[in-house]
């Protein structure tokens, strides 16, 4: 990870603000269509560029980003939807 990635730049406050907004602005359904099409983008660009390795380990965070975003909805919403 890059260097200037390591530390949060947002307090808890501001984090929960922050989280509550975008929740607010997307929908669940929208933001994994987002996602999906940056990951696409992503191998589109990158596929003849890198390893195997790299192309596994995308789709893989890919995966777990998209599972996590779905589990920060259901404990923010607190619904199981």
């Amino acid at each position: 990870m890059k260097k200037f990635m390591e530390k949060p730049t947002y307090n808890r406050a501001q984090a929960l603000q922050n989280l509550q907004s975008f929740i607010d602005e997307y929908a669940l359904i929208d933001i994994k269509d987002n996602l999906f099409d940056l990951y696409k983008a992503w191998m589109l660009t990158h596929t003849n560029k890198v390893d195997g390795d790299e192309v596994v380990n995308m789709l893989l965070f890919y995966d777990q980003l998209r599972a996590f975003i779905e589990q920060v909805y259901v404990l923010k919403e607190g619904t199981n939807s």
